[in-house]
């Protein structure tokens, strides 16, 4: 049985919202992930853009990264800037499988 992959294309329309959303800025951002016994843990995060594709640094000694190890699949979340309190948020949210790295 093949595997269904959680990779998700970003069509355009939401990539018109991803764009829009970093070019206009946002209030605040999160990071979630599942813990091993299965509980979200979600932290606010400062996400960098570079050549269009997001990041977030993480230490290898953070929660995150220990949850990472076992269940590569994240969360990133964007609250849009609000100009009056009563309106709604506009806000955006991302799944992607975490991509580990590491700097010598």
């Amino acid at each position: 049985m093949k595997k269904k992959s959680l990779y998700k294309q970003i069509d355009p329309p939401i990539r018109h919202k991803i764009e829009k959303l970093i070019d206009n800025g946002y209030e605040q951002s999160a990071l979630g992930t599942i813990d091993k016994e299965n509980f979200p843990f979600v932290t606010k995060v400062v996400p960098i853009f570079f050549q269009e594709k997001v990041y977030v640094l993480l230490s290898d000694l953070s929660e995150h990264t220990k949850n990472i190890t076992v269940n590569p699949v994240i969360s990133l979340y964007f609250a849009a800037q609000e100009d009056h309190p009563a309106l709604v948020l506009v806000d955006l949210s991302l799944e992607w499988f975490a991509i580990q790295a590491s700097i010598s």
